[in-house]
């Protein structure tokens, strides 16, 4: 996710103006922010991150005694499923 959004640090913008000029890129929307899986179209990075949560839980799945949900919001939308808000207690 972008750093601030909707509003990112002067130093954001000026790093990501100079990466569009040394790759002679042309944004074509400059409104609207790309997160992973937010649409039809997939972040190519999404498996990537999918594997190392998998692989975080994994791990600490075999450390820890319980899982106890504080605190839920559930992220209503016709395109993704999840929450909004998950407050965990781990021990």
């Amino acid at each position: 996710m972008m750093h601030g959004y909707p509003t990112p640090p002067a130093a954001w913008v000026d790093h990501w103006h100079g990466l569009l000029d040394k790759y002679r890129l042309q944004p074509t929307l400059l409104d609207t922010m790309v997160d992973m899986d937010c649409d039809v179209h997939q972040c190519m990075g999404s498996n990537l991150a999918r594997l190392e949560i998998s692989a975080l839980l994994g791990a600490m799945i075999k450390r820890i005694d319980t899982i106890a949900v504080l605190d839920s919001e559930r992220h209503v939308n016709n395109v993704l499923r999840g929450f909004r808000n998950l407050d965990v207690r781990i021990n």
